[in-house]
């Protein structure tokens, strides 16, 4: 979604902003009638908790098969747009629930995946200069990335494996076994595959053998330190 404008109001140490976005998304979106942000498919509903999530009814009503729709129609199209953005640009998004959106047909057939929050988009200078791409950032070095950073596979881990993995690609899975008792131990592989498709695309080094993520605390934002928290075996990618 095109961010059109912002504003931040300080006043002595205290800061408020916000964002105008175009409610239109950028590109070709005739096909698109309909359009829900992600947390919201798998979310229950805070004043009718008794009913179903979007996504079950979205399922019932249209009678398609959960396991292609939400595998098919959903991860593994966000799982390519994801690493079509990073060979394609040389940006690296923070696709978490919220800022993914999905436009729908009328049908509710997946059209579109959308995203907001354009600043927490990381610049990778070391990609773009291996995939030769022209690139020229009035704003570098903010939100600049490159090898000499400590941190830059950790960074490229912790936005794939925790931040899309965790808070969409696992949330969906989980949808999947709480509401159709289907084994989510069936359908990594295939997650995983898709994955492989399009890391081959990417420098061997581009991810750790481990994954990071963090713990569940507040993050101090004055510091550019995070505390990052380590895993064996990534779970979405081989």
């Amino acid at each position: 979604m095109p961010e059109t404008g912002a504003r931040v109001l300080k006043i002595d140490d205290k800061e408020w902003g916000m964002v105008w976005r175009d409610e239109k998304p950028y590109g070709e979106c005739s096909e698109v009638k309909y359009i829900i942000p992600l947390f919201s498919l798998f979310s229950k509903d805070r004043h009718n908790p008794q009913d179903n999530t979007l996504l079950e009814q979205i399922i019932t009503e249209r009678c398609y098969d959960p396991t292609t729709y939400v595998i098919d129609y959903m991860i593994n199209p966000i799982i390519e747009c994801y690493f079509s953005l990073l060979t394609k640009a040389g940006i690296q998004g923070e696709w978490h629930a919220q800022n993914l959106l999905v436009g729908f047909d009328e049908h509710f057939y997946p059209q579109k995946i959308i995203a907001r929050d354009l600043e927490s988009m990381d610049k990778d200078l070391t990609l773009i200069e291996w995939l030769k791409l022209p690139f020229q950032f009035q704003s570098q070095p903010f939100k600049c990335i490159d090898r000499s950073r400590e941190d830059y596979q950790k960074k490229h881990s912790f936005m794939f494996d925790f931040k899309l993995g965790e808070y969409v690609i696992q949330p969906l899975l989980n949808f999947l076994q709480s509401t159709y008792f289907i084994s989510t131990d069936t359908l990594i592989p295939s997650i995983k595959d898709c994955s492989e498709n399009q890391m081959k695309q990417l420098p061997d080094n581009f991810f750790p053998k481990q994954w990071y993520g963090y713990k569940n605390v507040g993050i101090d934002r004055t510091s550019d330190k995070r505390p990052y928290i380590v895993f064996d075996n990534p779970k979405f990618r081989p």
